[in-house]
């Protein structure tokens, strides 16, 4: 066993929290900026936090800023998955051919094979291996958090569960089974994930989400485990924020309208589609539209976005660390968030629509009728269109862009955005896995 742990902290009387999720810092992304800002706030809270995650290569979202925001606040404990050589070469030969010819082919096959072969994900070798550490290895905890996706940390912190007879709870960021990003053609895929799903939340001691809508979804689907879930969603951290940030939008001072979408398009019908032929048509009718994509975007997606929009009304600016992302969303004119229901489940809450609302700029968001839509409609922070409906999708563009040359937009009031700030809701997560932690009967 191949493994690197980094010991920043003396054991002491203070509760013990493993914390399991197999993306960390270095690496970057939405999902990690969770969990590492979890563990940052947890430390001065009196946690005693050991994390468990995997050591694979960050490639392009490499994020040593956010590391070095956690770097103190936690042991850290990085585990080989046994495919991790297989996987990153083939990983590798798949990046090195994803802008060549036949390229995104490549790209989106390797992904299919992978959904259809690797349950519930391809870190499940890896979480195997972290089922069966020693406390030798990672201490002796009185409570567990698993952090998914990728939803084999859940297998994980449900074996340590067991062994341990500590008690887990599990964040369930996206929905499990049945989530449509996930979906695959294998007829053997959703059921086995429905299994998975049903053994690790008949264990789990408490069930987090982030949404109300999640929470009702599970609460259906498990009616026996639903006083079990808890909602906490995702947040905002204001000492992120960069200067001048809430002071609103103005008008833009050479009359382009810049809109932002900051986060990932890896994978194919999460919405980006629509977006690309709308925008392509509004900035057909309007020229002085741009729209930028910051982030990793899959071949595919990018294709598309340059085939339905003008080069002169499009940048692909690729993956940032997280502070020049915000730095670059509060620079933007409009930000764009997609939460369809096919980019994580129909109880989804993006969470990068709280750092939206953050910045103060006016939000156009793709999105059915769900907790994401009500939340920007009833704060105020911009304009709902649906997913699958292009002609909605133009006229808000056209929406948003009257906004920001009206110079008059404020965004979300402050008492509001104050319910996701993450140090007001690392509280809520000490307190709760502190009843777990004295409550032995989950076991």
């Amino acid at each position: 066993m191949q493994k690197g742990r980094s010991t920043c902290m003396t054991q002491s009387a203070k509760p013990r929290l493993l914390l399991i999720a197999a993306e960390f810092p270095p690496r970057g992304g939405g999902g990690v900026v969770r969990v590492a800002k979890l563990v940052k706030y947890l430390a001065p809270l009196g946690w005693d936090v050991t994390v468990v995650c995997s050591d694979e290569p960050v490639g392009e979202t490499e994020d040593q800023a956010m590391l070095h925001e956690v770097s103190g606040l936690a042991s850290v404990v990085r585990i080989r998955g046994p495919l991790r050589q297989v996987g990153a070469a083939a990983r590798r030969t798949v990046e090195a051919r994803r802008s060549g010819r036949g390229g995104a082919w490549l790209w989106d096959a390797a992904r299919a094979v992978a959904r259809a072969a690797a349950l519930p994900d391809r870190w499940i070798g890896w979480s195997i291996k972290v089922g069966r550490l020693s406390t030798s290895e990672i201490g002796h905890p009185d409570v567990i958090l698993s952090s998914g996706p990728p939803h084999s940390a859940h297998l994980a912190a449900r074996a340590q569960s067991r062994r341990l007879r500590v008690p887990f709870a599990m964040d369930l960021r996206d929905d499990w089974a049945g989530n449509p990003l996930f979906a695959s053609s294998a007829p053997w895929r959703d059921p086995i994930d429905r299994r998975l799903e049903r053994l690790t939340v008949r264990d789990a001691g408490a069930i987090v989400v982030v949404s109300e809508a999640s929470r009702s979804i599970y609460a259906q689907r498990y009616p026996w485990a639903a006083d079990r879930l808890h909602v906490i969603p995702n947040g905002y951290a204001p000492e992120d924020l960069p200067p001048a940030t809430g002071q609103g939008s103005g008008r833009p001072p050479d009359g382009r309208v810049r809109f932002l979408h900051p986060g990932s398009l890896r994978y194919d019908r999460a919405g980006g589609e629509d977006l690309f032929e709308s925008f392509g048509a509004a900035a057909g009718r309007d020229a002085s539209l741009v729209l930028h994509l910051l982030g990793s975007v899959s071949p595919s997606n990018a294709a598309r976005a340059r085939q339905a929009i003008p080069g002169a009304s499009l940048s692909i600016d690729g993956f940032v660390p997280h502070q020049e992302a915000l730095r670059r969303m509060a620079g933007a004119d409009a930000l764009v968030v997609i939460s369809s229901v096919s980019e994580a489940g129909a109880g989804t809450m993006t969470g990068k629509i709280f750092e939206c609302l953050a910045v103060r700029r006016p939000i156009l968001l793709l999105s059915p009728p769900g907790p994401a839509a009500d939340l920007v409609r009833d704060s105020h922070a911009g304009v709902v269109a649906d997913p699958r409906d292009p002609p909605s999708i133009q006229d808000a563009i056209s929406e948003v862009a009257a906004i920001v040359r009206s110079g008059q937009f404020t965004g979300i009031e402050d008492d509001a955005l104050g319910l996701f700030d993450r140090r007001r809701q690392a509280e809520g997560w000490s307190s709760l896995l502190h009843e777990m932690r004295t409550d032995t009967g989950t076991i």
